[in-house]
This record gives C-alpha cells, sequence and structure tokens, in this order.
C-alpha cells in the first residue's frame, strides 16, 4: 500500500483550503504549514488534520522544503490550497506503485477554472506540473516566485488532473500579478537582467499572440482573451519593473 504525504502552505484561504482538504482522504499524511493566516483557515483544516504547524515566511521554496522535512513517508504530492485532486487522480493515487516504480517524480495536468469556464486551451491545459515526488531524489529549487522540483533521476507522467481555482475575479488576478511581477522583477535583477523599453514592448505583444493565436487561446472565448490580456500585462508589469529598478 502506498504511503503519501500532502504539504500544503497557507495564508489566509478559508475560501479554498476546505475544497483541498476534502479531496486528500486517500492521503496517509497531510502537512499544512500557515503563515499566520488571520481567518478561518487553521479551523478548518484542524478537521482534517492535526499537523498544522505555524511557519516563518522564508519565501515558496524554502517555506515548502522545511514541510518536506516534517514528512514522514519518502514519497510526497505538494498541492496549492486553490487547488484540489479530482476524483480521476484520487483513484490513480490509490493504485499506483510506488514502491517498485523506475521514477523519481510524476508530473500531472492540471486543469483551471476561470470565470466560470474550464479551460482547454491558451497555455493553461494541459499545464503538466511536477507535483508527486520522492524527497530522497528531490528538492524545491531556490528561487523567489515560480518555485519548482529539482528531480536527481526520470518524471514519469500521470494523465488524471489536478484540479486550479486560481481566481474569483479579475481584482485578484491583477493583486497576484502585481505581486509575482514584483518578485519576478528582482529575481531577473539578481541575475544581472536588464531590458530596454523596446524590450518590454516586444515582449508584452509577443505574450499576446502567442497565447492567443499559437496556444489557441481564441477557443476558450472570452476567457481565453482576457487570459492572453493579463498574460502580456504580467509580462508588461515584471519588465517595467525590472526597468524601473536599472533607472534607480
Amino acid at each position: 500500500m502506498n504511503k503519501i504525504s500532502v504539504i500544503i502552505i497557507t495564508l489566509n484561504e478559508a475560501e479554498n483550503i476546505g475544497r483541498a482538504l476534502k479531496s486528500l482522504s486517500w492521503a496517509d499524511e497531510i502537512i499544512i504549514g500557515d503563515s499566520q493566516s488571520k481567518d478561518e483557515t487553521v479551523s478548518i483544516a484542524e478537521k482534517y488534520t492535526d499537523k498544522i504547524y505555524q511557519v516563518e515566511w522564508k519565501g515558496y521554496s524554502v517555506t515548502k522544503q522545511e514541510l518536506v522535512g516534517k514528512c514522514r513517508n519518502d514519497w510526497i504530492l505538494w498541492l496549492d490550497a486553490d487547488e484540489e485532486v479530482s476524483p480521476e487522480l484520487e483513484e490513480v493515487m490509490r493504485r499506483i506503485n510506488l514502491t517498485e516504480t523506475e521514477y523519481s517524480a510524476f508530473q500531472i495536468p492540471r486543469k483551471t477554472r476561470y470565470m466560470g469556464k474550464w479551460i482547454k486551451h491558451s497555455g493553461w491545459y494541459p499545464n503538466y506540473v511536477t507535483r508527486l515526488f520522492n524527497k530522497n531524489q528531490a528538492q524545491f529549487s531556490d528561487v523567489q516566485v515560480h518555485e519548482d522540483l529539482v528531480i536527481n533521476g526520470k518524471i514519469g507522467t500521470l494523465k488524471s488532473d489536478i484540479l486550479h481555482y486560481p481566481y474569483k475575479n479579475l481584482e485578484e488576478h491583477i493583486n497576484k500579478i502585481n505581486r509575482y511581477s514584483t518578485l519576478s522583477a528582482s529575481q531577473m535583477k539578481d541575475k544581472g537582467k536588464t531590458i530596454t523599453p523596446v524590450g518590454i514592448a516586444a515582449r508584452t505583444l509577443a505574450k499576446f499572440l502567442k497565447t492567443f493565436f499559437l496556444q489557441l487561446g481564441f477557443l476558450d472565448g472570452k476567457q481565453g482573451f482576457t487570459i492572453s490580456k493579463m498574460g502580456a500585462f504580467y509580462i508588461y508589469c515584471k519588465y517595467s519593473k525590472l526597468w524601473e529598478i536599472q533607472k534607480k
């Protein structure tokens, strides 16, 4: 029988955490790292697990790596609070044989709900994310934003979805773009990257054209158009902030 631990970091996720945890009834262990939530996140989580730790926020990668260290099992599923395991993926998790696998980790398709619709294109699906991994053969990369796993070994692929509910409205989407673009600009600065106004314009336009046309965003209707615009806006913000840093 598989023994899988699940790790989740939270901060004021009362609207999401119950849905996520309800989809994890099959898990052997659920570890939550909470960063001083002010809402009902912790009281909701306590209905599903007693392994809730108040953690000092040190960035996405470092915080998640600390949770890995608290897991008693070798195999770990990393889930975000605004995600859930689909019934089909739950069945895969129950059936998969991890004791004899040749893989060190598995990537899983992620399907996103946006503006009332499941997105099938726009570069958002299938959005494969490496989430199930052997902690002895993987660790989180040392980046400020868009953290990922560095895997020592082969990566397999699972076919059933993680379901993602990232934004309840456009305001929340814009706020996240503002937050992540600031982190990305700082990260690019640390790596010595630079940009020009012409480069900002070119990258912004290229992002919209890629998402809406090459990645078939137009097939997702008004949601695909909005995703394409917001993706371009994110590119504009992060490179404009990098240019602002240069000027200082």
